[in-house]
């Protein structure tokens, strides 16, 4: 019988490669679903492949806690940026009735120029005016442009000032509850009754009443925004925002 001849040196040397190989991928799968295993239990959206890498041992694998608090907080950061963004935008919309309110008025005049009779354009900025004012009441309060007592509080540590900022924050909030609660009854009223509006233009009264209750809502989840983020520890937006422009050589809102 002849003898099968011998592999060569070099043929040898790769298929020991690739055993090895073979052998750490083995491991890793098994130490993948080993992780798993271990954190069956425990609902997550976060993948085991996340929290453990290739060939971890299960004890050295993050454990699923830490990784639902991660997508807690970026959760909340998602949902605050969104409140972020509606603010904006009705920032956008009471610039827009401000506009709206100049072009009325300078119609209005220069139609009076050439004896052109106008009538109820009175009406329609007052309607505006309320628009502008309550759909930028959040805009405002997010981005420090209300009016502050800061003499006093400006003198406070860290830790002092934190709670009589949040402190500051409850009462807005339960006082912007309580008005949008008002308001909302009020205009459910209006809109039951059918009431018209008393001027030349009988237009029911809760269509423009209806930017009260929208602003005052907005302004109510502005507050509870920030208080839930002052109530973590951080400081809050309008601050930081008023420190930005500070920063920049902005001192037009302190005037």
């Amino acid at each position: 019988m002849r003898s099968k001849p011998a592999l060569p040196k070099s043929t040898l040397a790769i298929l020991f490669v690739v055993n090895r190989n073979i052998e750490k991928i083995d491991d890793s799968i098994e130490n993948l679903f080993a992780c798993r295993s271990r954190h069956a239990a425990t609902q997550s959206l976060c993948a085991c492949t996340d929290m453990c890498s290739i060939g971890a041992l299960p004890s050295e694998c993050t454990p699923l806690v830490s990784c639902l608090e991660s997508e807690k907080r970026n959760g909340d950061r998602r949902m605050r940026k969104w409140v972020h963004r509606c603010i904006d935008f009705f920032g956008y919309v009471s610039g827009a009735f401000v506009f709206g309110i100049f072009v009325v008025m300078l119609g209005a005049a220069l139609l009076r120029t050439f004896q052109v009779p106008v009538g109820g354009s009175d009406d329609i900025v007052s309607w505006m005016t309320a628009a502008a004012a309550f759909f930028g009441l959040a805009h405002t309060f997010h981005h420090g442009d209300f009016v502050r007592m800061s003499l006093v509080i400006e003198k406070f540590g860290p830790t002092a000032r934190r709670w009589v900022e949040l402190s500051a924050l409850t009462v807005g909030v339960l006082f912007t509850a309580y008005l949008t609660y008002s308001v909302a009854a009020y205009v459910y009223d209006s809109y039951v009754f059918g009431d018209v509006a008393d001027g030349l233009i009988p237009l029911k009264k809760w269509i423009p009443q209806s930017s009260i209750v929208i602003g005052s809502m907005l302004l109510f989840v502005a507050l509870l925004d920030e208080w839930v983020n002052v109530a973590k520890g951080n400081r809050p937006d309008y601050v930081l925002a008023v420190e930005e422009r500070h920063a920049k050589g902005d001192f037009s809102e302190d005037m």
